[in-house]
């Protein structure tokens, strides 16, 4: 028997690597760099929430072209996809972080006296428990939001996921099958229920201190949406950014996209949610998703 075990053992495909610190696990005090000259540290003035696959990666590269906008300390300009993130509160599901941990969460922030600094961790807003620990440890922070079309947001999470974790784990198509039905698949379609999460944070952050973007206005007229948020954020909101249309973090579609029937099966889904959005945020334009907007007037909730 021991003889099989260590055969079976020897055939098996080696491992890939560990994602990234941010993603495998919170970040430790001693990966954060040294100040740089001119910098001192200072908590975030703000916190991008989510939500994932909504262009965020793009947003998020626009503000930190702008002159005043700084990145956290563990960011590389080399790999920004790679560390835009710090996706610290990810990990700790129900347990509270301890008083160090909230400490070295604080360290990873400086900025230029003049200029602000903070983070994008796309996952923020659907985690549980996350957005009640950010707020434990930086409770006077401005909060971004950025929402997109459930139904292509959910479509895209799945391709998303399918091809980098799905591919990372080097799974057979059995297993593959088995990850996306039961792993996938949820993850996906509950973080397009953006209500209760948004509650949440007007609930501890105030909405006078929430700015709730939608991805197809920011496409629409990026440099007006682009205005607003810079604004909100205090800084110079004359600032055009020299890449302001460019796409950030497209990747191929792996997964077969829904026809027009199943986009519609999946708006009825979301309905409820998407009602109790626009009602939360009348800011949102359920009429920019298409398919939501049918299953709105159907149910004759608009």
């Amino acid at each position: 028997l021991k003889r099989v075990l260590r055969r079976s053992q020897s055939q098996r495909t080696p491992l890939p690597e560990m994602p990234g610190c941010c993603m495998a696990a919170p970040f430790s005090f001693d990966a954060i760099p040294p100040l740089r000259p001119g910098y001192k540290q200072r908590t975030p003035d703000f916190i991008g929430l989510g939500a994932p696959k909504a262009g965020t990666s793009w947003w998020n590269s626009l503000l930190l072209e702008h002159p005043d906008v700084h990145p956290h300390r563990l960011f590389d300009n080399k790999s920004p996809q790679d560390t835009k993130e710090l996706n610290f509160f990810d990990h700790f599901s129900w347990r509270r972080p301890d008083a160090i941990e909230f400490d070295t969460y604080r360290k990873a922030f400086a900025a230029p006296k003049s200029g602000i600094c903070g983070e994008w961790s796309a996952y923020y807003l659907g985690m549980p428990l996350a957005i009640e620990r950010l707020h434990k440890v930086v409770p006077n922070t401005k909060i971004l939001i950025l929402v997109r079309d459930p139904v292509s947001r959910t479509i895209s999470h799945l391709n998303h996921v399918t091809l980098n974790r799905g591919r990372s784990f080097r799974l057979t198509p059995a297993w593959l099958q088995f990850f996306s039905t039961y792993s996938v698949t949820p993850e996906a379609f509950l973080h397009s229920l953006y209500e209760h999460a948004i509650a949440r944070v007007f609930r501890l952050y105030g909405r006078e201190s929430t700015l709730v973007l939608q991805y197809e206005k920011c496409v629409a007229d990026p440099q007006t949406e682009l205005k607003r948020t810079y604004r909100f954020l205090g800084v110079d909101d004359d600032f055009v950014p020299e890449n302001i249309t460019n796409e950030v973090n497209r990747i191929e579609y792996v997964v077969d996209k829904p026809d027009a029937q199943q986009r519609r099966d999946m708006a009825d889904f979301f309905v409820e949610d998407a009602n109790r959005l626009a009602q939360l945020c009348p800011e949102i334009d359920t009429g920019l998703w298409p398919e939501v907007f049918e299953a709105l007037n159907q149910r004759q909730l608009i």
